[in-house]
């Protein structure tokens, strides 16, 4: 989104613009859909530090 309005993704969503008042498809999506997706990618993370515990070993991720 990259602090877009809710209005520019129920666009991409394809709503016709007269019907942009409540953005009902674009809140749902950043309600529902985008903590999933957040887990998903957060996942391999969390797998890496509890391989690495288990090992003994203490490790920090870093965002890059």
């Amino acid at each position: 989104m990259r602090g877009k309005p809710l209005t520019d993704l129920e666009e991409a969503l394809g709503t016709p613009v007269d019907k942009l008042k409540t953005c009902i498809g674009a809140r749902k999506f950043v309600l529902r859909v985008l903590p999933e997706l957040s887990y998903l990618f957060g996942v391999p993370a969390l797998l890496t530090q509890r391989q690495a515990a288990s090992a003994g070993k203490e490790i920090s991720l870093s965002l890059r």
